[in-house]
């Protein structure tokens, strides 16, 4: 393999078994709830970025950000799956970024550059390297803090030098935690059972709805559920990663 056509993993020298595997995560906003209780799967939607079907996860946290994120109907409230890996027997792709905010990180990346040199080998062991090596833990992963300063290595490597400066910039610019969040691309649907759910966060009305709660404590799928306080979608999302937060170190899949 050539070396504009190397995965990022392979770019590094990481010791990413040292560090348990994190669930992955779904996010939508709560009107597709409805959707999704009725055929009772995750199913995967056609990408206008790689034009297939394609079911999107993030690795190890969720990431949110609604496409109307300045009021606060109870539909634009984020729903999150956290999924087992018991429900992902293949990857189609992994990235170390959200994909589709490719052409807005524009400002780290040398312009001949393209989203496919970000792609990762599709397993666990490509994606543990990867928090291993830019972020050290899977606390600093989550929090995005990653490393201020690289572990060696051969800086022939362009990607991972764009790559390191996408994930420390302190700069406003209109891309959001996703981009230091990596990838998950499936060209399957995920069953809702207990075997490949873990729980969901939902939003506190959803959460207390009967019809919702009928069919999820038939499941056997823990909830977890936050308050919208009458405050913009866009809040949401910190009360949904604080709950995840702890679940996961309850799990002692993260430090406290």
């Amino acid at each position: 393999m050539g070396l504009s056509d190397q995965f990022l993993d392979e770019r590094i020298v990481a010791a990413g078994a040292a560090h348990p595997a994190l669930p992955l995560f779904h996010c939508f906003e709560a009107i597709y709830i409805q959707r999704i209780l009725d055929s009772m799967q995750l199913k995967p939607r056609l990408c206008n970025v790689y034009h297939e079907e394609l079911l999107y996860l993030f690795y190890g946290k969720p990431s949110y950000k609604s496409a109307n994120d300045n009021s606060n109907p109870g539909y634009l409230s984020p729903v999150c799956f956290m999924i087992n890996w018991n429900a992902v027997p293949s990857i189609k792709r992994a990235l170390a970024f959200d994909s589709g905010a490719f052409d807005r990180y524009d400002g780290f990346f040398h312009k001949s550059m393209g989203r496919e040199e970000f792609q990762l080998n599709p397993n666990i062991d490509a994606i543990r390297k990867i928090i291993d090596f830019f972020y050290y833990s899977n606390t600093r992963y989550f929090k995005g803090q990653a490393r201020q300063e690289l572990p060696p290595y051969d800086q022939v490597h362009y990607q991972v030098e764009g790559y390191h400066s996408l994930i420390t910039s302190s700069r406003e610019s209109t891309t959001d935690d996703r981009r230091a969040t990596i990838e998950i691309q499936l060209d399957y649907p995920i069953d809702i059972t207990s075997d490949n759910i873990d729980a969901i966060v939902l939003p506190e009305h959803l959460d207390k709805s009967p019809t919702v709660r009928r069919i999820l404590d038939g499941l056997s799928i823990p909830t977890l559920s936050y308050s919208d306080f009458g405050v913009a979608s866009r809040n949401y999302y910190v009360h949904l990663l604080d709950k995840v937060q702890k679940l996961m170190i309850d799990k002692k899949l993260l430090n406290a």
